[in-house]
């Protein structure tokens, strides 16, 4: 047995190695330490077995290698700011498991992590705060995480906890619980299902399916080439919706929701839900025309623009004159077409 015991700590200095030697290989080796500072070498993979018990783990620069047959623990916190860190094991955040772990914080500052297959974090923080970083899998239990950077996720599973995005975060597949919330730019190319803890007051840029199961409220700019299936309805708060894609809404007044309360009251009357046959008849072009010129047709334009692909609204009953009249304002309003655009607005009627 190879025991090492260090209260504070050990520094690895730039030019330096600790690594594999070919007597290594029937070691059973037990490191505890306050502190590894690496800027060098470090590689103790070759021996037969051991744990290694670490407050803080600074990786500099160099090569830091974690190896299978050494349980490896931080206490506290993992730092790469620079140069490799090596892991042959993916990495755990918020306790100890597995063979390499980390209670409290992970922070990826522009140094190279070599096993992004999976990431698991149970607890603590995760802080990518420079460099560009890519994992396969997160899986998040727990625990806070925060991109200030750029960071790519190709399946996000989140079942608790929080997400903060203050970079550039462009996310696959998802399964949304606890809370995510973007500030800069956010992407999702995947298939995404959200319930109402996916907030944006920045751009939010979905070229994938995207589910939204509860009412949401379009804040920052959101930006659809792909398809978003708004299950319970949406509405306009401070941003501004631009879609070449598909927009599902199962409330065909969502279109037109807060935009003010007059503007409201004359569609219900003039179309969807008007009790006066005659009145129920009219356009909404003619609505645009003559009831209101220019107020509520600038606060649309003002809110949304589409320049192709399809809107689909779900839960009313329209007559076919209805359907027809809906429609055609709805493209003459909103699709400002070149003659090889195509546009669609689809009401699937109850």
């Amino acid at each position: 047995m190879c025991r090492l015991n260090v209260g504070g700590t050990i520094n690895i200095a730039s030019g330096a190695t600790l690594d594999n030697r070919p007597d290594y290989h029937h070691v059973q080796f037990q490191l505890n330490a306050g502190a590894i500072d690496s800027s060098g070498v470090f590689d103790i993979s070759s021996v037969e077995s051991g744990a290694a018990n670490v407050g803080y783990l600074t990786v500099r620069g160099g090569n830091f290698r974690q190896a299978s047959s050494v349980q490896t623990y931080v206490a506290n916190s993992i730092a790469l700011l620079g140069g490799t860190l090596n892991n042959q094991d993916s990495l755990y955040i918020g306790g100890k498991n597995g063979n390499f772990s980390v209670e409290n914080t992970l922070t990826l500052a522009g140094g190279v992590l070599g096993n992004r297959t999976l990431l698991t974090q149970a607890g603590g923080t995760v802080n990518v705060s420079a460099g560009s970083y890519d994992f396969i899998t997160l899986n998040k239990s727990n625990g806070t995480l925060n991109n200030q950077s750029v960071l790519s996720i190709v399946n996000f599973n989140q079942s608790n906890g929080s997400t903060n995005n203050n970079g550039k975060l462009t996310i696959g597949n998802a399964n949304l619980f606890g809370s995510l919330n973007n500030t800069d730019t956010l992407t999702l190319t995947g298939n995404v299902t959200s319930r109402g803890n996916l907030t944006n007051s920045g751009n939010l840029n979905n070229r994938g399916n995207w589910t939204e199961t509860n009412r949401v409220t379009i804040a920052g700019n959101l930006n659809n080439t792909g398809s978003v299936n708004f299950q319970n309805g949406f509405q306009f708060g401070n941003g501004r919706l631009t879609s070449s894609g598909t927009i599902q809404t199962n409330n065909a007044l969502d279109i037109f929701d807060s935009l003010g309360t007059t503007g409201q009251q004359d569609l219900h009357y003039v179309a969807l839900n008007s009790t006066v046959p005659q009145e129920a008849k009219t356009s909404l072009t003619d609505f645009f025309l003559k009831y209101l010129p220019g107020t509520v047709a600038k606060s649309l334009a003002d809110h949304a623009s589409f320049t192709g692909g399809k809107v689909i609204v779900t839960g009313v009953n329209l007559t076919q004159t209805q359907a027809a009249d809906l429609t055609k304002a709805f493209k003459e309003q909103f699709f400002r077409l070149s003659p090889k655009v195509s546009a669609s607005v689809v009401l699937r009627q109850c």
